[in-house]
């Protein structure tokens, strides 16, 4: 078993770092080349300025360069800036998978780019980060107190927040940042940060663009030139690859993506009834994704539904309330700074538990997340929930249960045959809305205020639901209608689904029809640029790529 486990650890590792020497980038870069022979940029009269910062040589950078050769078709004047290496820390590296070496990440970040006909519009971030100013950097954070640092701000950016803010994506957990064995990391962390953040604001005051294009706008590498566009007033656009599928991707300005929070567009969609086609696409897309199945990932292999086998097999007390709480990966940035009612998912947690030991009429089932057990090895969660139960708790009464990732009970079969529905940010809870259920949910999730669930705003507030015992478990049928508008919105109006990232794996993309580039080629991209230009609100109206040929099966 170890030895197998080693091997797919090694092959992953390959994976990742020498798939793009195989012919999918060359056979890309023919089909583009063939058509930018023939495809001209228009004459546009009022050019934009975009700055597309690329950073990671990763597959999925490609979405940006798509975007930036849709734009430029389209007469708008492209700047690109590629990380030149030399910065102490970056988005590309983890406590469990050390950084490639700069060279290498240089080269493979040109030979990912090298598909598009732009080399010209990209520069290296040397150009905008001399190594004067990289020492003056390093003497700026040299002496600086570890308690000094999350306050530490340059330029009006709060660099230091966002270097401990990465923290947790470095190290799959929660840290305390008061515990020594983690100073060397925050230093590396925060002259990164600082690193990068110089370097944005050398290049914006440089190129002065109108739109800046970046991913996720929250981690080492992205971060800086996120809130230096945001602090000039310069529209700042984030994207990032969604969990909704296979290709899809969400994308957003002046805010996070990955937070899901689109409150123009849903001024929009929450009058927009669902037809037929769209009611029976979002039922086959959660039914799937009740079976466990997102996109490449199946969370199960054979799961526990049956509310008398559930029952039987966790030994539950039917005639007690039943209380299951969702938890979400300690790491993610979906659960990260989104907390409201408690300090952090953990106090939630604890607040929970005590409340049962305290009421034994009641009983409570932890369902962790799969994930925690089921990620890629080179991402696993080094901070396990039931760990840090144990921890706290050695001892848990009989009516408390901790069902750890692995575990084949299926969390939307737990949630249904509960009382109470508790979760922190996890998206079970809009699906449990969508079957009629009332959720109380405790941190700051992309459906929180919404109106088809109870919101928690403080402990008070939350254990006064659990403790009312004719707590209201179901919603109004004009609640449920709400909660299907808003998750057809989340997983289509909201999301663009590219074909061309339409794969098993991530670590490629195809490129089979380069005139869905051009003006009037697509759809898709048309909508994509026109956002752009216009600051747009990011609504898909193309034709929905099917994510699943059939029930179970991934195309």
């Amino acid at each position: 078993m170890l030895v197998k486990k080693i091997i797919s650890t090694v092959f992953e590792k390959w994976h990742y770092f020498n798939l793009d020497k195989l012919d999918w980038i060359t056979k890309n870069k023919l089909v583009l080349k063939k058509h930018a022979v023939k495809s001209k940029a228009v004459d546009n009269k009022n050019p934009l300025k975009i700055l597309c910062w690329g950073m990671t040589a990763w597959e999925r950078g490609a979405v940006e360069h798509m975007l930036a050769y849709s734009l430029k078709l389209r007469g708008h004047e492209i700047h690109g800036v590629v990380c030149g290496g030399g910065i102490t820390s970056c988005s590309l590296e983890s406590a469990f998978a050390p950084r490639p070496s700069c060279e290498y990440c240089v080269e493979r970040n040109n030979r990912l780019r090298s598909v598009f006909p732009f080399q010209e519009e990209y520069e290296s971030m040397v150009r905008y980060l001399s190594e004067d100013e990289k020492k003056e950097c390093e003497l700026l954070v040299k002496d600086i107190e570890i308690e000094a640092i999350e306050s530490f701000v340059y330029e009006g950016i709060d660099v230091g927040r966002i270097a401990i803010r990465d923290l947790p994506q470095f190290y799959f957990k929660l840290v305390d940042i008061k515990d020594e064995q983690y100073y060397q990391r925050i230093r590396d962390s925060l002259l990164g940060t600082l690193m990068y953040t110089k370097a944005a604001l050398n290049a914006i005051e440089t190129i002065k663009p109108d739109r800046v294009i970046v991913t996720n706008g929250k981690t080492i590498s992205h971060a800086g030139i996120y809130e230096v566009a945001l602090q000039k007033n310069i529209q700042v656009c984030t994207w990032d690859e969604s969990p909704s599928g296979l290709g899809a991707f969400i994308f957003a300005f002046n805010d996070f993506a990955n937070h899901y929070n689109y409150p123009k567009l849903w001024e929009v969609a929450k009058d927009m009834p669902l037809n037929d086609e769209e009611s029976a696409q979002l039922e086959r897309f959660f039914k799937l994704t009740e079976k466990g199945k997102f996109g490449r990932f199946d969370y199960y292999k054979n799961p526990v539904n049956d509310r008398k086998e559930l029952f039987d097999k966790l030994k539950i007390d039917s005639n007690k309330k039943i209380i299951t709480l969702l938890s979400n990966l300690t790491w993610d940035t979906s659960a990260l700074g989104r907390d409201v009612a408690f300090e952090s998912m953990f106090d939630w947690i604890f607040q929970t538990i005590d409340f049962c030991i305290e009421n034994d009429d009641y009983e409570l089932i932890i369902r962790c997340h799969p994930v925690e057990d089921k990620a890629p090895s080179d991402s696993l969660t080094a901070e396990k929930v039931p760990d840090v139960i144990e921890q706290k708790y050695p001892s848990l009464p009989d009516n408390i249960r901790v069902i750890k990732g692995m575990s084949e009970f299926n969390s939307h079969a737990l949630s249904r045959n509960s009382d109470y529905i508790c979760v922190y940010t996890t998206t079970v809870g809009l699906e449990m809305a969508m079957q009629g259920r009332n959720v109380l949910v405790s941190g700051d999730c992309h459906y929180r205020n919404k109106g088809f669930v109870t919101a928690i705003e403080n402990k008070e507030q939350y254990l006064e639901c659990l403790k009312n015992k004719n707590y209201e478990k179901n919603i109004t049928e004009g609640q449920v209608e709400l909660s299907r508008r808003y998750a057809y919105c989340f997983v289509k109006r909201s999301l663009t689904y590219l074909p061309e990232f339409h794969h098993d794996t991530r670590f490629k993309y195809t490129i089979e029809d380069p005139e869905a580039f051009d003006i009037g080629g697509s759809e898709r991209w048309d909508n994509l640029c026109k956002d752009i230009e216009e600051v747009g609100i990011f609504m898909d109206t193309s034709p929905m790529i099917e994510t699943w040929s059939s029930e179970g099966e991934k195309i």
